[in-house]
């Protein structure tokens, strides 16, 4: 390197600190809003807690969430005054906890907000000791609101056709999608004289289904629960009286906006009286 070249590399020093500067901050201002702009996406804050010296710290997506003006200081006071009346004690006893023996935490509870409304909330928080042995908490904040008004949505419509169901003459079993049963309809329980404890067993079947077919009756319902396609099984089931009648079985799948498999719903027929003529049928043409 020449005389030149040194001076010229000496003077570019200055400005090549300033540009990695300017870069690091420029890294570090879109990281930044990244992370903002997800936790707004997700309805997720993020917090920070210093058992010590009682400081919180709230990103903006947190002040979001428990609706306060960014310019005041995160407390406990703040957390509880929002908190629900009946989950303020479940609140407290968690600070309380945490603060106690430093261990991670993960609870769930309602805050009532000045309008009125209800949000429903998910906290969860990982500790760790600093270099001077303080314990401190990092976690987050996901308002889970949505979620729980779809599930109790979903808990009305099963009860609604629950009810719609007891009301059908026709046999109706409701199946998780590996085909357990989860409800079975007054109809079924009607007509075989089992509980409805008794028709969620696993040995539903077994208890039910002739001898001479359970095995293949079975496989073929196995079969058809794997195609995750509509089927139908024909086979003789046990009734109240003591006596087997034929069903034949429809098995449809239901599947959610997202085209998974969230439940079966198998409805039975009784076909006795077509088996029954069948059969005549078959023994005048061997007769003949």
């Amino acid at each position: 390197m020449n005389k030149v070249t040194a001076v010229f590399t000496d003077a570019l020093k200055p400005w090549r600190r300033s540009h990695i500067r300017r870069l690091r901050d420029s890294e570090l201002q879109r990281s930044e809003v990244l992370l903002a702009e997800t936790q707004g996406i997700s309805h997720t804050g993020s917090f920070g807690w210093s058992v010590a010296s009682g400081e919180i710290y709230w990103s903006a997506e947190t002040y979001n969430v428990f609706q306060y003006d960014r310019v005041a200081k995160p407390t406990l006071e703040m957390i509880l005054q929002r908190s629900h009346p009946d989950d303020r004690d479940l609140v407290q006893q968690a600070v309380d906890r945490a603060s106690e023996t430093g261990a991670d935490f993960d609870l769930e509870h309602r805050l009532l907000m000045p309008d009125g409304s209800v949000k429903h909330l998910h906290v969860s928080a990982r500790t760790f000791t600093t270099s001077s042995g303080d314990i401190e908490f990092v976690g987050a904040v996901r308002d889970v609101t949505a979620a729980k008004q779809a599930e109790e949505k979903n808990r009305q419509d099963e009860h609604e056709l629950r009810r719609i169901t007891d009301a059908i003459p026709h046999t109706i079993i409701v199946l998780d999608p590996k085909g357990n049963a989860v409800y079975a309809n007054q109809t079924t329980l009607d007509d075989t004289g089992l509980t409805m404890q008794e028709v969620l067993t696993t040995d539903f079947h077994a208890r039910v289904y002739h001898p001479e077919e359970l095995e293949i009756v079975l496989k073929d319902r196995e079969k058809g629960l794997a195609r995750g396609l509509p089927f139908e099984i024909e086979q003789r089931v046990l009734w109240k009286d003591g006596k087997y009648r034929w069903f034949l079985s429809r098995y449809n799948p239901f599947r959610d906006e997202r085209g998974r498999l969230v439940r079966w719903y198998a409805t039975g027929t009784d076909i006795e009286d077509r088996k029954v003529a069948e059969q005549h049928l078959q023994n005048e043409n061997v007769a003949l």
